[in-house]
């Protein structure tokens, strides 16, 4: 009976980890579950979709951004910073983003705030490494920095 019983669990823990080593790397489900999509100035701006924007990433933002601007029309408004599938208007690390680079508070990202959003990033680095990691892009953050 125990050597049923352990062939039983051992089992069911191979199923599991190899169904989520399976899902993993599927849009929507990471390691710990599904999370939400990324807003759409995360998706820009992190091109290599590791969660962190690197010192690369922030100098590359200016170009990232003007990519994301569908109607050409030198502006970023809300349809144009939405994600391409639905996702949380409220995430964090859109609003800490958001208020980076969007120095006069319209909601929109003209061509005077998306040149020089290389240095609006730089000031979310707190520890200096270089990087903007998920800690840095918490709103908590930003209050705190004013």
């Amino acid at each position: 009976m125990k050597r049923h019983t352990l062939l039983a669990v051992l089992a069911v823990g191979g199923l599991a980890l190899a169904l989520n080593a399976q899902y993993a790397g599927l849009p929507g489900i990471g390691r710990n579950g599904p999370h939400p999509p990324q807003c759409a100035l995360m998706q820009a701006l992190d091109r290599n979709h590791d969660g962190v924007i690197d010192a690369r990433e922030m100098a590359n933002a200016s170009a990232a951004l003007k990519r994301l601007d569908r109607n050409g029309d030198g502006k970023l408004t809300p349809d144009e910073l939405r994600p391409g599938r639905p996702g949380n208007p409220e995430d964090p690390a859109r609003i800490v983003l958001m208020e980076a680079l969007d120095t006069n508070h319209d909601g929109v990202l003209d061509a005077h705030e998306i040149v020089p959003a290389p240095a609006s990033l730089r000031k979310l680095d707190k520890n200096g490494d270089g990087k903007l990691t998920q800690d840095e892009l918490q709103p908590a953050l930003i209050t705190q920095s004013r």
